[in-house]
């Protein structure tokens, strides 16, 4: 997001900007705010004009010392047994749509990660 503010701003120097990054869902209108994006679920509300941006697709990873230490996944049914990092958006118990799989899985057991740009490191 800075890149995208610092040129806003070359633009429109003029402008004053103010950032607050957090999970947390707010009424932006009575808090004042002229401007938000939100990453993950989309909550629409009719006093609101909203626009997607961007979709990037999610994918399944693991990194090499996780996988040095157990099986990887080759079935859906695998995941179960796997320690589970999942994105988490405005209390939204995430399910997961696989490829080939018709059925949406819950995630079974995992731990949350907040949204925001510093659960991202």
């Amino acid at each position: 997001m800075l890149p995208v503010v610092r040129r806003f701003l070359e633009t429109w120097p003029d402008v004053q900007v103010e950032m607050s990054l957090s999970d947390e869902v707010t009424d932006l209108v009575s808090d004042g705010t002229d401007l938000a994006v939100r990453i993950g679920v989309r909550m629409p509300n009719p006093g609101l004009i909203c626009r997607t941006l961007r979709q990037e697709p999610l994918v399944l990873c693991a990194s090499p010392a996780y996988l040095s230490r157990t099986t990887a996944p080759t079935r859906v049914e695998h995941l179960g047994r796997h320690d589970l990092l999942i994105h988490a958006s405005q209390n939204v118990r995430q399910t997961w749509r696989l490829s080939g799989s018709m059925e949406n899985r819950p995630v079974l057991s995992a731990t949350t990660a907040p949204s925001s740009p510093a659960g991202r490191s």
